[in-house]
């Protein structure tokens, strides 16, 4: 064949560029677990809430998604009930105080060791004062 050298280079042209692309499909999906694990420990809602779609893309298993999803859905739930709590330590609304508290007591965050985020405690204890 008078074009086979040619054939020969384009296949192989792109054979290497179908490597290089695979290599760097190979590492950003390791990156991208490698986020996940370093997220399981994190309370960066933002991270984590930007990674569920690369995480999906990548084809990982949803069992090992789900722990960052539930992880994710308690942040959020927290941050709303250390917010709540915030906002009524500034106010003398005896009432408020005490709802804050109850709800965040019903979701077991009387304590500060079942809290997530790490001033969550803090926010408790200072309402209750």
């Amino acid at each position: 064949l008078p074009d086979g050298p040619a054939c020969w280079l384009a296949a192989t042209r792109r054979m290497e560029e179908l490597e290089n692309d695979q290599q760097l499909h190979t590492k950003a999906k390791s990156e991208v677990e490698q986020e996940l694990a370093d997220l399981l420990t994190s309370c960066d809602v933002h991270a984590m809430q930007a990674i569920f779609a690369p995480l999906e893309y990548f084809g990982v298993e949803a069992e090992r998604i789900e722990p960052l999803r539930l992880r994710h859905a308690e942040l959020l739930e927290q941050k709303h009930f250390r917010d709540d709590l915030r906002k009524v330590i500034t106010i003398a609304d005896n009432d408020a105080v005490k709802m804050a508290l109850e709800a965040a007591q019903a979701k077991g965050l009387a304590e500060s060791a079942n809290w997530l985020l790490p001033d969550g405690g803090q926010a408790y204890n200072l309402a209750t004062d």
